[in-house]
Protein backbone atom coordinates (compact mmCIF):
# COMPACT_ATOMS: atom_id res chain seq x y z
CA UNK A 1 0.00 0.00 0.00
CA UNK A 2 1.04 3.59 -1.14
CA UNK A 3 2.71 5.67 2.38
CA UNK A 4 0.23 8.83 3.18
CA UNK A 5 1.68 11.59 5.13
CA UNK A 6 0.00 12.13 8.12
CA UNK A 7 0.01 16.01 8.23
CA UNK A 8 0.20 18.31 11.60
CA UNK A 9 -1.63 20.99 12.58
CA UNK A 10 1.91 23.26 11.67
CA UNK A 11 1.59 21.55 7.88
CA UNK A 12 -2.16 22.86 7.96
CA UNK A 13 -1.11 26.25 8.96
CA UNK A 14 1.36 26.84 6.49
CA UNK A 15 -1.53 25.70 3.60
CA UNK A 16 -3.79 28.34 5.20
CA UNK A 17 -1.18 30.78 4.68
CA UNK A 18 -0.68 30.84 1.12
CA UNK A 19 -4.48 31.78 0.83
CA UNK A 20 -5.69 32.93 3.88
CA UNK A 21 -5.41 36.33 5.66
CA UNK A 22 -3.35 36.10 9.47
CA UNK A 23 -6.79 37.32 11.20
CA UNK A 24 -8.49 33.97 9.68
CA UNK A 25 -6.16 31.41 10.86
CA UNK A 26 -6.50 33.08 14.44
CA UNK A 27 -10.24 32.88 14.37
CA UNK A 28 -9.35 28.59 13.07
CA UNK A 29 -6.77 28.66 15.94
CA UNK A 30 -9.37 29.21 18.70
CA UNK A 31 -11.24 26.05 17.43
CA UNK A 32 -8.24 24.09 17.23
CA UNK A 33 -7.29 25.19 21.14
CA UNK A 34 -10.70 23.62 21.66
CA UNK A 35 -9.87 20.51 19.53
CA UNK A 36 -7.36 19.76 21.58
CA UNK A 37 -9.46 19.59 24.78
CA UNK A 38 -12.53 17.17 22.87
CA UNK A 39 -9.95 14.84 21.80
CA UNK A 40 -7.51 14.65 24.76
CA UNK A 41 -6.20 11.50 25.99
CA UNK A 42 -7.88 9.77 22.86
CA UNK A 43 -6.08 7.23 20.24
CA UNK A 44 -6.70 6.49 16.81
CA UNK A 45 -6.73 2.59 15.98
CA UNK A 46 -3.21 3.64 14.18
CA UNK A 47 -2.10 4.30 17.91
CA UNK A 48 -1.88 7.97 17.05
CA UNK A 49 -3.61 10.47 19.20
CA UNK A 50 -6.84 10.99 17.91
CA UNK A 51 -6.37 14.90 17.14
CA UNK A 52 -4.68 14.15 13.92
CA UNK A 53 -7.50 12.82 12.69
CA UNK A 54 -9.45 16.38 12.55
CA UNK A 55 -6.21 18.25 11.54
CA UNK A 56 -5.66 15.85 8.48
CA UNK A 57 -9.55 16.23 7.61
CA UNK A 58 -9.16 19.82 8.28
CA UNK A 59 -5.82 19.63 5.70
CA UNK A 60 -8.03 17.69 3.13
CA UNK A 61 -10.16 20.94 3.22
CA UNK A 62 -7.29 23.44 2.83
CA UNK A 63 -6.33 21.45 -0.29
CA UNK A 64 -9.31 22.45 -1.43
CA UNK A 65 -9.02 26.43 -0.46
CA UNK A 66 -12.50 26.09 1.68
CA UNK A 67 -13.26 28.88 3.90
CA UNK A 68 -12.29 29.59 7.33
CA UNK A 69 -15.17 27.85 8.35
CA UNK A 70 -15.64 24.82 7.38
CA UNK A 71 -11.66 24.63 8.21
CA UNK A 72 -12.58 25.54 11.58
CA UNK A 73 -15.61 23.18 12.17
CA UNK A 74 -13.54 20.50 10.30
CA UNK A 75 -11.68 20.39 13.74
CA UNK A 76 -14.04 19.93 15.95
CA UNK A 77 -16.86 17.57 13.76
CA UNK A 78 -16.90 14.68 16.29
CA UNK A 79 -17.21 17.21 19.37
CA UNK A 80 -21.34 15.96 19.68
CA UNK A 81 -20.84 12.83 18.15
CA UNK A 82 -18.01 12.03 20.87
CA UNK A 83 -20.50 13.48 23.59
CA UNK A 84 -17.57 15.91 24.17
CA UNK A 85 -19.54 18.84 23.85
CA UNK A 86 -23.90 19.62 22.98
CA UNK A 87 -25.09 21.44 20.54
CA UNK A 88 -25.46 24.34 23.00
CA UNK A 89 -22.00 24.34 24.24
CA UNK A 90 -20.38 24.91 20.52
CA UNK A 91 -23.35 27.51 19.68
CA UNK A 92 -22.00 29.24 22.95
CA UNK A 93 -18.56 29.16 22.19
CA UNK A 94 -18.78 29.39 18.44
CA UNK A 95 -22.01 30.52 17.03
CA UNK A 96 -24.93 29.06 15.29
CA UNK A 97 -23.57 28.36 12.06
CA UNK A 98 -20.51 26.07 13.63
CA UNK A 99 -23.42 24.27 15.77
CA UNK A 100 -25.32 23.44 13.23
CA UNK A 101 -22.96 22.08 10.65
CA UNK A 102 -21.45 20.28 13.45
CA UNK A 103 -24.57 18.74 14.77
CA UNK A 104 -25.56 17.98 11.20
CA UNK A 105 -22.39 15.65 10.89
CA UNK A 106 -23.57 13.86 14.34
CA UNK A 107 -27.21 12.86 12.84
CA UNK A 108 -25.52 11.71 9.93
CA UNK A 109 -22.91 9.13 12.02
CA UNK A 110 -25.82 8.22 13.85
CA UNK A 111 -27.79 7.29 10.95
CA UNK A 112 -29.85 3.20 11.50
CA UNK A 113 -27.21 1.32 9.50
CA UNK A 114 -29.75 -0.49 8.02
CA UNK A 115 -30.06 2.53 5.17
CA UNK A 116 -26.77 1.51 3.96
CA UNK A 117 -27.54 -2.01 3.69
CA UNK A 118 -31.03 -2.02 2.38
CA UNK A 119 -31.49 1.20 0.42
CA UNK A 120 -28.22 2.99 -0.82
CA UNK A 121 -30.58 5.59 -3.02
CA UNK A 122 -32.70 6.65 0.42
CA UNK A 123 -29.35 7.36 2.82
CA UNK A 124 -27.64 9.17 0.00
CA UNK A 125 -30.93 11.08 -0.42
CA UNK A 126 -30.91 11.58 3.51
CA UNK A 127 -27.37 12.16 3.75
CA UNK A 128 -27.87 15.37 1.35
CA UNK A 129 -30.75 16.41 2.71
CA UNK A 130 -29.33 16.31 6.43
CA UNK A 131 -26.79 19.04 5.06
CA UNK A 132 -28.52 21.81 5.55
CA UNK A 133 -24.86 23.98 4.95
CA UNK A 134 -23.05 22.16 2.37
CA UNK A 135 -20.21 22.71 4.42
CA UNK A 136 -21.55 19.57 6.28
CA UNK A 137 -20.70 17.35 2.88
CA UNK A 138 -17.67 18.64 2.66
CA UNK A 139 -16.02 17.33 5.73
CA UNK A 140 -17.75 14.13 5.56
CA UNK A 141 -15.92 13.46 2.36
CA UNK A 142 -12.45 14.58 3.73
CA UNK A 143 -13.39 12.74 6.92
CA UNK A 144 -14.12 9.38 4.93
CA UNK A 145 -11.23 10.13 2.70
CA UNK A 146 -8.59 10.27 5.68
CA UNK A 147 -10.44 7.02 6.95
CA UNK A 148 -9.77 5.81 3.58
CA UNK A 149 -6.06 6.59 4.04
CA UNK A 150 -5.54 4.89 7.08
CA UNK A 151 -7.87 1.76 6.45
CA UNK A 152 -5.06 -0.52 6.75
CA UNK A 153 -4.93 -0.98 10.31
CA UNK A 154 -8.32 -2.43 10.62
CA UNK A 155 -9.33 -6.03 10.01
CA UNK A 156 -10.85 -7.19 6.65
CA UNK A 157 -13.96 -7.13 7.80
CA UNK A 158 -13.97 -3.27 8.94
CA UNK A 159 -12.36 -2.83 5.33
CA UNK A 160 -14.79 -4.73 3.16
CA UNK A 161 -18.14 -2.53 5.45
CA UNK A 162 -15.71 0.95 4.60
CA UNK A 163 -15.43 0.00 1.02
CA UNK A 164 -18.77 -1.15 0.33
CA UNK A 165 -20.32 2.09 1.68
CA UNK A 166 -18.25 4.64 0.42
CA UNK A 167 -18.67 3.01 -3.21
CA UNK A 168 -21.85 2.80 -2.73
CA UNK A 169 -23.06 6.01 -0.74
CA UNK A 170 -20.08 8.62 -0.69
CA UNK A 171 -18.20 8.35 -4.29
CA UNK A 172 -21.80 8.39 -6.26
CA UNK A 173 -22.81 11.64 -4.28
CA UNK A 174 -18.93 13.09 -5.28
CA UNK A 175 -19.17 12.26 -8.77
CA UNK A 176 -22.74 14.41 -8.97
CA UNK A 177 -21.42 16.91 -7.29
CA UNK A 178 -18.23 17.08 -9.55
CA UNK A 179 -15.85 16.96 -6.76
CA UNK A 180 -13.47 15.03 -9.13
CA UNK A 181 -10.51 15.17 -7.01
CA UNK A 182 -11.77 13.98 -3.98
CA UNK A 183 -13.70 11.02 -5.66
CA UNK A 184 -10.80 9.83 -7.57
CA UNK A 185 -8.86 9.39 -4.72
CA UNK A 186 -11.51 7.28 -2.55
CA UNK A 187 -11.92 5.16 -5.75
CA UNK A 188 -8.13 4.61 -5.89
CA UNK A 189 -8.09 3.82 -2.08
CA UNK A 190 -10.97 1.60 -2.45
CA UNK A 191 -9.63 -0.28 -5.57
CA UNK A 192 -6.25 -1.42 -3.55
CA UNK A 193 -8.36 -2.69 -0.63
CA UNK A 194 -11.34 -4.21 -2.63
CA UNK A 195 -8.96 -5.72 -5.82
CA UNK A 196 -5.45 -5.18 -4.53
CA UNK A 197 -4.11 -7.89 -6.88
CA UNK A 198 -5.69 -6.52 -9.87
CA UNK A 199 -4.91 -2.51 -8.38
CA UNK A 200 -0.80 -4.00 -8.03
CA UNK A 201 -1.24 -5.49 -11.50
CA UNK A 202 -2.20 -1.98 -13.34
CA UNK A 203 0.25 -0.29 -11.17
CA UNK A 204 3.09 -3.05 -12.14
CA UNK A 205 2.55 -1.85 -16.03
CA UNK A 206 2.39 1.63 -15.39
CA UNK A 207 5.67 1.50 -13.49
CA UNK A 208 7.47 -1.01 -16.15
CA UNK A 209 6.07 1.32 -18.35
CA UNK A 210 6.77 4.68 -16.67
CA UNK A 211 10.18 5.91 -18.08
CA UNK A 212 8.66 5.84 -21.97
CA UNK A 213 5.25 6.72 -20.79
CA UNK A 214 6.83 10.42 -19.56
CA UNK A 215 8.99 10.91 -22.62
CA UNK A 216 5.72 10.73 -24.66
CA UNK A 217 4.59 12.89 -22.21
CA UNK A 218 7.37 15.80 -22.41
CA UNK A 219 7.95 15.18 -25.81
CA UNK A 220 4.13 15.90 -27.13
CA UNK A 221 3.73 18.70 -24.20
CA UNK A 222 6.82 20.25 -25.57
CA UNK A 223 5.60 20.13 -29.46
CA UNK A 224 2.08 21.40 -28.28
CA UNK A 225 3.80 24.25 -26.55
CA UNK A 226 5.66 25.38 -29.44
CA UNK A 227 2.35 25.81 -31.54
CA UNK A 228 0.67 27.62 -28.68
CA UNK A 229 4.05 29.99 -28.83
CA UNK A 230 3.77 30.85 -31.80
CA UNK A 231 0.25 31.73 -31.84
CA UNK A 232 1.10 34.31 -28.82
CA UNK A 233 -1.02 32.04 -26.64
CA UNK A 234 -0.98 32.59 -22.59
CA UNK A 235 -1.43 28.90 -21.30
CA UNK A 236 -0.29 26.37 -18.64
CA UNK A 237 0.03 22.51 -19.89
CA UNK A 238 -0.47 19.77 -17.49
CA UNK A 239 0.36 16.17 -18.24
CA UNK A 240 -0.93 12.64 -16.67
CA UNK A 241 -1.05 8.94 -17.06
CA UNK A 242 -4.40 7.53 -16.78
CA UNK A 243 -5.07 7.09 -12.51
CA UNK A 244 -4.77 3.01 -11.46
CA UNK A 245 -8.71 3.16 -11.11
CA UNK A 246 -9.45 4.58 -14.30
CA UNK A 247 -7.32 1.65 -16.06
CA UNK A 248 -8.93 -1.08 -13.89
CA UNK A 249 -12.29 0.26 -14.91
CA UNK A 250 -11.32 -0.03 -18.72
CA UNK A 251 -9.86 -3.77 -18.64
CA UNK A 252 -12.57 -4.85 -16.73
CA UNK A 253 -15.28 -4.25 -19.43
CA UNK A 254 -13.09 -5.83 -22.42
CA UNK A 255 -10.72 -3.00 -23.28
CA UNK A 256 -6.89 -3.73 -24.35
CA UNK A 257 -3.90 -1.83 -22.71
CA UNK A 258 -3.10 -0.59 -26.63
CA UNK A 259 -6.55 0.45 -27.14
CA UNK A 260 -7.07 3.11 -23.54
CA UNK A 261 -7.88 6.42 -25.75
CA UNK A 262 -7.31 8.20 -22.97
CA UNK A 263 -4.01 6.25 -20.82
CA UNK A 264 -1.80 9.41 -21.89
CA UNK A 265 -3.27 13.04 -21.33
CA UNK A 266 -2.67 16.60 -21.33
CA UNK A 267 -4.38 19.65 -20.24
CA UNK A 268 -4.16 23.15 -21.36
CA UNK A 269 -5.93 25.67 -19.11
CA UNK A 270 -6.09 29.16 -20.84
CA UNK A 271 -7.43 32.66 -19.91
CA UNK A 272 -10.74 32.62 -22.55
CA UNK A 273 -13.40 30.81 -23.90
CA UNK A 274 -12.48 32.03 -27.19
CA UNK A 275 -8.54 30.44 -26.51
CA UNK A 276 -9.95 27.51 -25.40
CA UNK A 277 -11.14 27.08 -29.20
CA UNK A 278 -8.16 28.12 -30.50
CA UNK A 279 -6.00 25.53 -28.97
CA UNK A 280 -8.06 22.85 -29.55
CA UNK A 281 -8.44 24.05 -33.51
CA UNK A 282 -4.65 23.98 -33.44
CA UNK A 283 -4.35 21.16 -31.63
CA UNK A 284 -6.90 19.19 -34.22
CA UNK A 285 -4.70 20.75 -36.89
CA UNK A 286 -1.24 19.52 -35.98
CA UNK A 287 -2.29 16.27 -35.00
CA UNK A 288 -4.67 13.86 -36.35
CA UNK A 289 -7.92 13.60 -34.37
CA UNK A 290 -9.11 9.96 -33.61
CA UNK A 291 -12.53 10.19 -35.01
CA UNK A 292 -15.87 10.34 -32.99
CA UNK A 293 -13.35 11.69 -29.67
CA UNK A 294 -14.05 15.10 -29.93
CA UNK A 295 -16.42 16.37 -26.67
CA UNK A 296 -17.52 20.13 -26.29
CA UNK A 297 -19.01 20.26 -22.94
CA UNK A 298 -18.36 23.97 -22.74
CA UNK A 299 -20.99 24.55 -25.00
CA UNK A 300 -22.94 21.62 -23.44
CA UNK A 301 -21.99 21.27 -19.42
CA UNK A 302 -22.23 18.26 -17.67
CA UNK A 303 -24.88 18.44 -14.61
CA UNK A 304 -22.41 18.74 -12.64
CA UNK A 305 -21.10 21.94 -14.09
CA UNK A 306 -17.73 20.51 -16.02
CA UNK A 307 -16.71 22.78 -18.74
CA UNK A 308 -13.93 21.73 -21.20
CA UNK A 309 -13.41 20.66 -24.63
CA UNK A 310 -11.80 16.77 -24.99
CA UNK A 311 -10.55 15.75 -27.83
CA UNK A 312 -8.21 12.36 -28.72
CA UNK A 313 -5.48 12.70 -31.40
CA UNK A 314 -2.15 10.85 -32.46
CA UNK A 315 0.98 11.79 -31.82
CA UNK A 316 3.95 11.83 -34.15
CA UNK A 317 5.42 8.84 -32.36
CA UNK A 318 1.50 7.32 -32.87
CA UNK A 319 0.65 7.32 -29.38
CA UNK A 320 -2.41 8.35 -28.48
CA UNK A 321 -3.41 11.42 -26.23
CA UNK A 322 -6.38 12.99 -25.14
CA UNK A 323 -6.23 16.34 -25.08
CA UNK A 324 -8.59 18.46 -22.80
CA UNK A 325 -8.52 22.32 -22.75
CA UNK A 326 -10.38 24.62 -20.43
CA UNK A 327 -9.79 28.03 -18.58
CA UNK A 328 -8.83 28.07 -15.04
CA UNK A 329 -12.15 28.73 -13.55
CA UNK A 330 -13.18 25.79 -15.47
CA UNK A 331 -10.67 23.90 -14.04
CA UNK A 332 -11.26 24.89 -10.45
CA UNK A 333 -14.86 23.61 -10.83
CA UNK A 334 -13.73 20.65 -12.63
CA UNK A 335 -11.56 19.56 -10.07
CA UNK A 336 -13.95 20.19 -6.92
CA UNK A 337 -17.08 20.98 -8.43
CA UNK A 338 -19.37 22.54 -5.56
CA UNK A 339 -17.01 22.79 -3.36
CA UNK A 340 -15.38 25.61 -5.72
CA UNK A 341 -17.98 27.77 -5.27
CA UNK A 342 -17.68 27.52 -1.06
CA UNK A 343 -13.99 28.26 -1.44
CA UNK A 344 -12.23 31.05 0.35
CA UNK A 345 -12.38 34.00 -1.70
CA UNK A 346 -11.74 37.58 -1.08
CA UNK A 347 -12.67 41.11 -2.47
CA UNK A 348 -10.27 42.95 -4.85
CA UNK A 349 -9.34 45.26 -2.20
CA UNK A 350 -8.37 41.99 0.43
CA UNK A 351 -10.71 42.23 2.83
CA UNK A 352 -13.45 38.92 3.11
CA UNK A 353 -17.19 39.07 2.70
CA UNK A 354 -18.98 39.32 4.83
CA UNK A 355 -19.74 35.60 6.64
CA UNK A 356 -23.50 36.08 6.44
CA UNK A 357 -24.16 37.46 2.64
CA UNK A 358 -21.04 35.23 1.62
CA UNK A 359 -23.18 32.14 2.89
CA UNK A 360 -26.45 33.42 1.13
CA UNK A 361 -24.90 34.63 -1.99
CA UNK A 362 -23.05 30.96 -1.94
CA UNK A 363 -26.29 28.98 -1.38
CA UNK A 364 -28.15 30.82 -4.66
CA UNK A 365 -25.20 29.21 -6.54
CA UNK A 366 -25.21 25.82 -4.42
CA UNK A 367 -28.89 25.07 -4.03
CA UNK A 368 -29.55 24.10 -7.34
CA UNK A 369 -27.25 21.87 -7.61
CA UNK A 370 -27.97 20.18 -4.22
CA UNK A 371 -31.76 19.74 -5.42
CA UNK A 372 -30.31 18.23 -9.10
CA UNK A 373 -28.74 15.89 -6.76
CA UNK A 374 -31.36 15.05 -4.62
CA UNK A 375 -33.74 14.57 -7.26
CA UNK A 376 -31.15 12.17 -9.69
CA UNK A 377 -30.41 9.91 -6.15
CA UNK A 378 -34.15 9.46 -6.22
CA UNK A 379 -34.58 8.48 -9.72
Amino acid sequence: MNTIKNYTYEDLVDVLKTYMAPEYIEFINKYYEQAKIIYAGMKRETGEDYIYHPINVAYILADLKMDPVTIACALIHEAITLGKMTYEEVEEMFGTESANIVNSITKISNLKQTFKINNPEKYRRIIVGLSENPATLFIKFADRLHNLRTLRVHDKEHQKYIIDETQNIYIPIAHRLGMKKMKSEMEDLCLQYSETEQYNKVLDRINADKEELEKSLAKMKYEIMQVLDHHNIKYEILSRVKSVRGIYNKLKNGKRWEDIYDLLGLRVLVNTVEDCYRVIGLVQSKYQPVPNRFKDFIANPKPNLYQSLHTTVYGEDKRIYEVQVRTYEMDEIAEKGVASHWSYKEKIDGSVKNNLDRILEQFILLKGILLSCLLELHQ
